[in-house]
């Protein structure tokens, strides 16, 4: 009996597809909210950004693109 409720538990598993989550825009930016605003998550995001190849494309990507806003709004780093 106790074997029959154990293997029914694990077979009520839910399934995940993360492809069919990221999908609702609404699902997307609260996975990026919960991301960045836990440290140790956003440090693991930050590892798997630096070790996939793609990433690393679309990151210097987003870099130039951000640099290019700061200087078009006049906005420079504090100087010490």
């Amino acid at each position: 009996m106790a074997a029959t409720l154990l293997l029914s538990i694990v077979s009520c598993k839910p399934t995940f597809d993360a492809a069919q989550v990221l999908q609702s825009d609404e699902n997307r930016k609260e996975l990026y909210k919960n991301i960045v605003s836990d440290p140790v998550k956003f440090s693991e995001f930050l590892e798997i950004v630096n070790n996939d190849k793609n990433a690393r494309s679309c990151r210097k990507f987003y870099f130039s693109s951000y640099f290019n806003q700061i200087e078009a709004s006049g906005v420079h780093s504090a100087r010490f």
